[in-house]
């Protein structure tokens, strides 16, 4: 039985120990089980202070899903190394893609420490997978930080959204005045304010955990849009702020 080490990208793979699958063929195409990580949207209603009043909000949480995708693998799939890291010519490649060939899948990219050869002799060749298209998420919220009076520390944001809202209108219709209702659009700004202290996550723009109470009020952060982390390509394009926040509840409704 051939046995490969798959080293997956981050958008492939979910975190943890190197996962073991073995290679399928669907209609000609050789395919592997992949564990990953995906966010489902979940809507429950929440109680928010806008503008210095209750206001009862609908917003969508992501919760983590834990799913199998399966990754097709051929002669295009990336580079394959023999376990030495050498490349492998395109003759070898063919031999190595059959049905039922054991692959280690290695989460993240991460290198594979020389252990992981060690304990498995049978392990035949290492793949590493071309970089695969990611969702890079929303673009992160521009946020301030303040203290209130109870000494707590806070992050405002303003919001900008457009609400369903009812008007009555008069129209000639056949000569006569028509009195109807109807919807529209109202584009409103406003302002919501989170209590940091209940924050997922607080970093400095290289991922490290930042004190809260270490942040100044006036400090401009970023506020991650859903529950993710903010992806690093965002980060690397954010001028000015100090400190990214990943809130529990979405900042927008």
């Amino acid at each position: 039985m051939r046995v490969l080490l798959l080293v997956c990208s981050a958008a492939i793979a979910a975190g943890g120990e190197p996962q073991v699958v073995f290679v399928e063929e669907s209609r000609g195409t050789f395919v592997v089980p992949v564990t990953d990580t995906e966010y489902r949207e979940v809507q429950k209603q929440v109680t928010r202070q806008v503008d210095g009043r209750a206001e009862v909000q609908t917003v969508t949480e992501k919760t983590p899903v834990t799913v199998t995708k399966y990754v097709v693998i051929d002669a295009t799939a990336g580079d394959f190394l023999d376990r030495a890291g050498r490349p492998l010519d395109p003759k070898a490649v063919a031999a190595l893609l059959k049905k039922g060939a054991v692959l280690a899948v290695a989460p993240d990219g991460t290198a594979i420490e020389g252990d992981v050869l060690k304990k498995n002799e049978k392990i035949e060749a290492i793949l590493l997978l071309k970089p695969m298209m990611k969702d890079r998420g929303p673009a992160p919220m521009s946020g301030t930080v303040e203290r209130d009076a109870a000494g707590r520390v806070l992050v405002e944001i303003t919001i900008t959204d457009q609400v369903p809202t009812q008007q009555t209108r008069t129209r000639r219709h056949q000569g006569r005045t028509v009195t109807e209702v109807v919807t529209v659009p109202v584009t409103r700004t406003y302002k919501t304010r989170h209590d940091l202290a209940d924050a997922k996550a607080v970093t400095d723009l290289g991922g490290n955990p930042v004190e809260v109470k270490a942040l100044r009020p006036g400090s401009r952060v970023a506020v991650s849009a859903d529950y993710r982390p903010v992806d690093p390509s965002h980060v690397q394009e954010l001028k000015g702020v100090v400190a990214v926040i990943v809130l529990k509840e979405t900042p927008v409704p």
